[in-house]
């Protein structure tokens, strides 16, 4: 009596790659013909970054349903598959597995690795690497965590990321990335002294600024303290620690209540400069700020920024390239919000 063959094998078999469920039933020209086909559609979803992916999918459950009800009619003797005998039948799955690991490391395997992530492998040579990069780069112990790999339609090439740390300031942790083009040879960049500057001297500014600007009688503000992350191939620790001001970076969003006019403006100059001013002379250059100014009369408790948007007299946009030196250089900025 001929051996059955167990349709949900069959089954099995085709969800790891339409076409071998047909060479397990004995049908290898069908499974290559499916595995060709399979292929090619999984080519075009490929290069089209899954846009066209769906006749793949849709393929996938035809081959899927169609082996079920080949293997039916196979084991009913309604059909006769190519390859009769237990051993030739065994001899066509064996060949149609064989031709079916091609494209599935190809396709499925090594063009996913190679596009939407990494082997493994290659993760922990880019780890070693970024690890030898920063301390190379600040003369220290580094510590890196295990790497992850991103990319997007405008970057192809990807890229590596990782949190670190460096021995002498293993309080905070900052991030560390390689393009994923030639990664293990590519320049890495890293936001050690932006998270720095936040840990080291976030809290200190935060605290005088927002001092300044209540006694200057601004209100609603926010203030960030970041830093300037230099694109060196070295940098000295300690001296980054004698002259960190000329890595700082400021940033103040604030609001004015103020019957501001024309004739009063260089007052307004004079007081946001009563807050830039100290920082200047701690060598802080890098100062951006953002103001808007509205009638006294919206100061109110349940003032919303957002929702009195439209209502403000002006505004005062001051970027960290502005290179303001005094309140006569703030004036011009004053921009009347158009009736």
């Amino acid at each position: 009596m001929k051996k059955k063959r167990n349709p949900w094998l069959a089954m099995g078999l085709t969800l790891v790659y339409p076409g071998l469920g047909h060479g397990y039933l004995g049908e290898m020209g069908v499974g290559l013909l499916y595995i060709t086909i399979h292929s090619f559609l999984l080519l075009v979803a490929m290069m089209s970054l899954g846009f066209l992916g769906l006749p793949a999918l849709i393929f996938w459950i035809y081959a899927i349903v169609k082996v079920l009800i080949r293997a039916d009619q196979i084991n009913k003797e309604e059909v006769k598959p190519e390859f009769v005998s237990q051993g030739s039948a065994n001899k066509s799955f064996i060949f149609t597995f064989l031709i079916g690991l091609i494209p599935f490391y190809v396709f499925p395997f090594q063009t996913y690795f190679s596009l939407y992530d990494r082997l493994p492998s290659e993760k922990r040579e880019v780890q070693a690497y970024l690890q030898r990069s920063l301390e190379e780069k600040y003369g220290t112990s580094a510590e890196v965590y295990p790497v992850t790999y991103s990319w997007n339609a405008g970057d192809m090439d990807g890229t590596f990321s990782a949190q670190a740390k460096l021995s002498e300031y293993p309080m905070f942790s900052f991030q560390v990335t390689v393009s994923g083009k030639k990664s293990l040879k590519a320049p890495i960049s890293d936001t050690f002294v932006n998270e720095f500057m936040k840990y080291q001297y976030g809290e200190k500014y935060r605290k005088k600024i927002g001092s300044d600007l209540e006694e200057a009688s601004f209100s609603h503000s926010e203030i960030w303290v970041d830093g300037i992350n230099p694109r060196v191939a070295r940098m000295d620790l300690k001296e980054l620690a004698k002259n960190p001001e000329s890595y700082i970076s400021i940033y103040i969003n604030t609001v004015k209540f103020m019957d501001l006019t024309e004739n009063n403006k260089e007052q307004l100059a004079q007081q946001i400069w009563s807050v830039v001013e100290p920082l200047k002379e701690e060598g802080i250059s890098a100062i951006s700020l953002n103001i808007d100014v509205f009638h006294p009369e919206q100061n109110t408790p349940s003032f919303n920024r957002k929702q009195s948007y439209n209502k403000k007299i002006a505004n005062i946009s001051v970027s960290k390239e502005s290179h303001i030196r005094s309140a006569e250089d703030i004036v011009p900025l004053i921009e009347f919000r158009a009736k």
